[in-house]
């Protein structure tokens, strides 16, 4: 027979002879006002063995600050489970870590989703209010002046387009081609796209625009749909363009200024593959759809951010979103940036004002597209809570959805079809 226990704040303790397993039931992980957090635990013992001992939650911000620790004494018996609930008392908008322990050791074995295979985590993630997670602007005061000088030297340089039709990719019903263009410092942007074909010389078709991952590759597009032309785009040392890669580790590189760091060339770069798709006499320059995941999130939220021809944006597991909190939530970007840091000798307020020129959080405010947002609930790379610092800053339409047993992935069955009806709904 399963008992239950209700309870409340204190310290709550399960008795065992054997490590027991312990697992957070529900449905989403997320709670919003008037509702308060309320977890409830299916507790076992893997060896069935009767447990008469202590078991502690333990609840932390994101950050690793304590919010709480609950406890109770229970027994159970052989063969049998324990559902235990209880109440965090959690009055603030926000990520928490849930740890549980027995014997003073963590039980937990968080498995969730994750490109290629599970990942595990020793806690299990929770959001409350994810909507209201505010973590305040902290742009220069020349932060307009940056952006509006770094997009007309990149007006200043020529296109230089060079294209080639890739036939052995290309099919009946769409051409696959790749373009060469110019970007600023004399840099190489690479657009791997597709155009329908059709004998109607007035036809035009909406873009579908993509940006790649850190370190990602290009992939084969869909040669079958004539509805879009649909485009992949390489920023400067990456995809494409890795065999001429000049800057190392990316999120290192010029870190001494903002002039000289890496993703002001990458995100002009981003606009540099949409300024050359418009020129296709078969674009619909009306419709420029754009979609990434982690760094292509953070690729797609700069250009909608900086470039208002974007018409609606798509973005999941987004990465550049709020350095000076993302670095007390999650050892990578920290470690190689702080490494580039000390190096250079730099105070930690010196280079977060570098990074904050970059920051997603910074640009929300400018998007004026509608934003589809999708998360990772567990995502160790490009946590739940920096992705709220941006979506909550932009002021245009949006819509977001959290993945509970996720890490830094996304269900694509759902993303998909929920992405095409976003943009449907925003083609103009």
């Amino acid at each position: 027979m399963k008992k239950f226990l209700a309870l409340s704040l204190g310290l709550l303790s399960l008795a065992l002879q054997a490590q027991p397993k312990v697992t957070l039931e529900g449905e989403d992980w997320v709670w919003y006002a008037p509702d308060s957090p309320e977890l409830t635990f299916t507790i076992k013992d893997s060896l069935l063995n009767p447990l008469d001992d202590i078991i502690t939650v333990r609840i932390t911000t994101d950050t690793q600050l304590p919010v709480c620790v609950i406890s109770q004494k229970v027994s159970i018996a052989k063969g049998d489970s324990a559902r235990l609930s209880i109440n965090p008392c959690i009055a603030k908008p926000g990520f928490y870590h849930v740890f549980v322990e027995a014997g003073g050791q963590n039980i937990v074995d968080n498995a969730y989703e994750q490109w290629g295979g599970q990942g595990h985590r020793p806690f299990y993630v929770i959001g409350y209010e994810p909507e209201n997670v505010i973590s305040l602007p902290d742009a220069q005061p020349d932060f307009q002046k940056f952006w509006d000088e770094a997009r007309a030297e990149l007006a200043a340089v020529p296109l230089s387009p060079q294209v080639k039709e890739i036939k052995d990719k290309s099919s009946k019903r769409k051409k696959v081609y790749s373009a060469k263009v110019l970007s600023i410092d004399n840099d190489t942007v690479q657009v791997y796209y597709t155009v329908p074909v059709t004998n109607n010389k007035n036809a035009r078709f909406p873009m579908h625009v993509l940006f790649l991952g850190y370190n990602s590759d290009i992939w084969d597009l869909d040669t079958e749909g004539q509805e879009y032309i649909e485009a992949i785009v390489s920023v400067r040392g990456q995809g494409q363009n890795k065999p001429h890669n000049r800057y190392g580790d990316w999120i290192q590189y010029g870190l001494e200024s903002p002039a000289s760091y890496y993703y002001r060339g990458a995100y002009l770069d981003c606009i540099r593959g949409i300024d050359y798709l418009c020129t296709l006499p078969q674009a619909d320059t009306r419709n420029i759809l754009v979609e990434g995941g982690s760094q292509g999130g953070a690729c797609s939220m700069a250009v909608a951010a900086l470039d208002h021809r974007i018409t609606a944006a798509a973005v999941y597991i987004t990465f550049m979103s709020d350095f000076p909190d993302y670095f007390q939530i999650v050892r990578w970007p920290a470690e190689p940036i702080e490494s580039r840091q000390h190096a250079l000798g730099m105070s930690d307020s010196e280079m977060l004002r570098v990074m904050s020129y970059f920051d997603i959080k910074n640009l929300a405010r400018w998007i004026e597209c509608p934003v589809y947002m999708a998360i990772g609930l567990q995502d160790p790379t490009c946590p739940p809570h920096t992705n709220f610092s941006g979506y909550n800053l932009v002021r245009a339409p949006k819509q977001y959805r959290i993945f509970r047993n996720y890490g830094h992935h996304v269900n694509y069955d759902i993303w998909n079809p929920t992405m095409w009806e976003w943009f449907a709904r925003w083609r103009r």
